[in-house]
């Protein structure tokens, strides 16, 4: 897994999504006829493109490590729920027609026909319909995708939990070990306290030893030179 790929993935998104919304937003409206269908196909093939682009980002979360995976995806979820709200705005903007001040049609002698005010009526409810079905089969996708991230979450919890169990196991592995060194520290302390003694014994010993020998040699020459001398 790239972190450098995961970000400029989540840069092209942002950039694309951004696209999107000003085409629906301010372009969509504002626009009518082929110059009005031209944008909306560019709008929903924007849209087909950001979704490929979140498949990948999908990816790149999903092969992140575990400490990493949980925020990832939860920046996939956010884009995935702004690509389906700008999918169900553009199909209400395809919907319309854009700037219609009346709900008939003129007929050929320039009048609104009561006739074509029903067939007008007809097709915005045949497009309510389609759109109404539409939106029902994003919402089935979107309800899948949610039960398909929910089941990751708890993989990815359960791959959590298990690597907390791993580092618990090894904190107290390194307790023990700490504990036994701790043991031999103690024992060293003790032995150095031991050898510690015996070097002052020696030492005290030797301090007697060379006294006695000043002693037994002034003795000595007391008697050669003195007790001779008498």
């Amino acid at each position: 897994m790239s972190s450098e790929r995961f970000e400029t993935l989540e840069e092209d998104i942002r950039t694309s999504l951004e696209s999107v919304r000003i085409c629906i937003e301010d372009k969509i409206p504002n626009s009518i006829g082929e110059s009005r269908k031209r944008l909306i196909r560019d709008a929903q093939r924007q849209i087909e493109e950001t979704s490929v682009l979140t498949e990948s980002l999908e990816t790149e979360a999903r092969s992140a490590p575990s400490g990493f995976k949980l925020p990832m995806m939860s920046k996939v979820r956010k884009y995935q729920k702004d690509i389906d709200k700008f999918q169900r705005d553009l199909t209400r903007s395809s919907a319309q027609r854009g700037n219609i001040q009346y709900p008939g049609s003129l007929d050929t002698c320039g009048f609104y026909s009561p006739e074509s005010t029903q067939e007008n009526s007809a097709n915005r409810d045949r497009e309510r319909l389609m759109d109404g079905s539409q939106l029902l089969h994003q919402t089935t996708q979107h309800i899948e995708r949610s039960h398909k991230i929910a089941l990751e979450t708890d993989e990815i919890g359960a791959g959590i939990i298990d690597d907390l169990d791993s580092q618990k196991e090894q904190l107290i592995r390194t307790r023990d070990r700490l504990e036994d060194m701790d043991d031999n520290i103690s024992q060293s302390r003790k032995i150095l306290r031991s050898i510690g003694r015996r070097v002052i014994s020696s030492k005290l010993l030797l301090i007697f030893i060379i006294i006695l020998e000043v002693i037994i040699l002034g003795i000595v020459i007391y008697w050669k030179f003195f007790m001779k001398k008498t």
